[in-house]
């Protein structure tokens, strides 16, 4: 019989009372027992935290902290560094407090771990929903494009390295189970990244030298669902969406930055050329702006994509072919009368996989 362990799950929370109730329910709906949930309110001014209280009044298991009684570091990648720093269990994993896990999750984790202890980064599937749980989907063309080309990889760390180097996200937060340890050997997140977290840690552990791991993302079932909130982001004003923009250059050239350095001291200097995947995201991002608010607020994200250019040659970062291809595929795809009628992140998407 399989010994089982315990599975800390790590949550930050930040005003998601519309949400925070059904995040913690699917948690206690687990089929696998041995788990602990720890909650770390970034001080909510809604009633998130009273709501997650409530729960760790009933349940043992479910803990929940304030995150300004022990760090004055704000965000979600604090939450996090600080949820681990109380988990009991020498596995851990990540959700977030819109996201929901299906009851079979941890012991379909639990499963696949328990055969590989010497193992210490584990990646599963996941989903998207809107608002059932019950009605999620994947996105079927670009999950059978990544599993055929995970599959031909002969390197599949190689492999997965080069997706976050492009900026074509291969999995997220909530996708792993780590060992507690490695996790911390990584460093945890960086507090200074508002953005791209998620390829700063990933990115980071991948490259570790005694990094060991196991995905079965493309031969296991969805055990993770992904809120998707079209009413959130179509109430955002221009105003939102130009520091979105502005953020995300920002956390991308000090992502870049780093990365580089990194890639020289592990020996893969060469693979610097991948990071132009940030480059042509900003792109698109700048394109999507200036076609949805037409002149509205252009000197500023101009201004902005001027930073990150610039960036590239205080960098090192050369453009290649490849890059300067999917630049023109890009404008032709927003300007073309056509195309622009089409849902443009198909045609967006489809480019970033080259």
């Amino acid at each position: 019989m399989k010994k089982e362990f315990l599975i800390s799950i790590i949550c930050p929370l930040y005003n998601k009372e519309n949400y925070i109730k059904e995040t913690i329910n699917s948690v206690l709906n687990q089929t696998y027992l041995n788990w602990e949930l720890i909650i770390v309110d970034d001080q909510s001014t809604d009633s998130s935290f009273s709501i997650a209280r409530e729960f760790s009044y009933k349940y043992n298991n479910i803990k929940v902290f304030n995150r300004g009684k022990y760090t004055n570091l704000k965000g979600g990648s604090s939450c996090r560094n600080l949820g681990v720093s109380f988990a009991k269990g020498d596995f851990i994993m990540f959700l977030d407090a819109d996201d929901v896990i299906l009851p079979n999750c941890l012991f379909s984790r639990y499963d696949v771990i328990s055969g590989k202890f010497d193992k210490n980064f584990f990646i599963f599937n996941h989903a998207f929903f809107y608002k059932n749980v019950h009605h999620y989907f994947v996105n079927n063309t670009e999950f059978i494009i990544s599993k055929v080309l995970f599959g031909m990889s002969q390197n599949k760390k190689i492999h997965l390295i080069k997706r976050f180097l492009k900026y074509h996200l291969p999995f997220t937060i909530s996708n792993v189970i780590w060992r507690k340890d490695f996790f911390l050997q990584v460093g945890g997140f960086d507090p200074d990244f508002s953005r791209l977290q998620d390829p700063q840690l990933h990115t980071k552990a991948l490259l570790m030298d005694n990094i060991s791991l196991v995905c079965v993302k493309y031969k296991s079932k969805p055990d993770v669902l992904i809120r998707l909130d079209p009413e959130r982001h179509a109430n955002n004003e221009l105003g939102d969406e130009v520091n979105k923009f502005h953020s995300f250059i920002k956390n991308s050239i000090k992502y870049i930055k780093e990365t580089k350095l990194l890639l020289d001291s592990k020996g893969f200097g060469g693979f610097s050329k991948y990071l132009n995947g940030y480059f042509y995201n900003a792109q698109i991002r700048y394109w999507k702006l200036r076609g949805q608010y037409l002149n509205d607020e252009a000197e500023l994200v101009s201004n902005a994509l001027a930073r990150m250019n610039s960036a590239r040659s205080e960098i090192g970062i050369a453009e290649t072919a490849l890059f300067r291809l999917k630049v023109r595929i890009l404008k032709f795809l927003m300007f073309n009368t056509i195309t622009r009628k089409m849902k443009l992140d198909v045609c967006f998407n489809f480019v970033i996989m080259l």
